[in-house]
């Protein structure tokens, strides 16, 4: 078997795939999951990012509740 030299990679780990389904869910979470586990202090940025992606997610959805868009129609029901 030929192995690889030094400046050769076995594994290209930017040609796996990971589409926007059940399977790339579950390599984010494990991610995540590794990461937190093997580093703790990760564990506070983690739930930092969570509580200000929250917090901008509701203020982004009222400012478009508040400010619809050109291409909403004007009949739409609320």
């Amino acid at each position: 078997m030929n192995y690889p030299g030094p400046q050769e990679s076995m594994y290209n780990v930017s040609r796996v795939r990971v589409g926007a389904d059940l399977g790339g869910v579950l390599a984010v979470v494990g991610t995540i999951v590794v990461l937190v586990a093997g580093i703790p202090p990760v564990k506070w940025f983690l739930a930092a990012a969570l509580a200000s992606g929250a917090v901008f997610a509701v203020g982004l959805s009222i400012w478009h509740r508040r400010h619809p868009g050109p291409l909403t129609p004007p009949n739409t029901i609320r």
